[in-house]
């Protein structure tokens, strides 16, 4: 947790632990996989928000309407607020110009039938080779095996990282 307190207040990390465990199991997806990736996508920060794409949040959800705590200090986002954030992220999100909802961790996961691929297709928004998922038309070309080593416990610049 030093990692979540570094930039939430504790509060704001129950929150967090709480939001992301209990949409997660309401739609059958491991917590420990939908915590990874909101790891991945935003190192636990309520406030990250990057300019490119507009990616806001905890699961750095790329959509004008999804849920924000920019702009609150620290512990003042409220517990209603993140539990949105995990739930556009795993849910799905109010849609933009891709239509009326976009989907999320769920979906993709669902959809392929497969953790890895899953993973794969909500980065980047589909699979364009199931054999080698560090082919992909956007995205990160490390994300699998990024995940999977948060997954495992692999510190990121150590020897034990492994790839997919």
């Amino acid at each position: 947790m030093p990692t979540l307190l570094a930039h939430n207040g504790p509060d704001e990390v129950k929150a967090i632990v709480a939001g992301v465990e209990t949409v997660a199991t309401k739609v059958g997806i491991d917590p420990r996989v939908a915590f990874a990736v909101a790891m991945q996508q935003s190192n636990g920060m309520l406030r990250r928000q990057r300019r490119n794409f507009n990616r806001i949040g905890l699961f750095q959800v790329i959509s004008p309407n999804a849920a924000s705590c920019e702009g609150t200090k620290v512990n003042e986002c409220s517990a209603k607020t993140i539990t949105q954030m995990a739930e556009d992220g795993i849910y799905g999100h109010p849609g933009t110009t891709w239509g009326p909802r976009k989907p999320g961790l769920a979906f993709w996961i669902n959809e392929q039938e497969d953790i890895a691929l899953g993973l794969r297709a909500y980065n980047s928004g589909g699979i364009s080779n199931a054999n080698d998922l560090t082919i992909i038309p956007s995205g990160e070309r490390g994300y699998v095996s990024d995940v999977a080593n948060r997954l495992v416990g692999a510190k990121f610049g150590s020897r034990r990282r492994f790839t997919c």
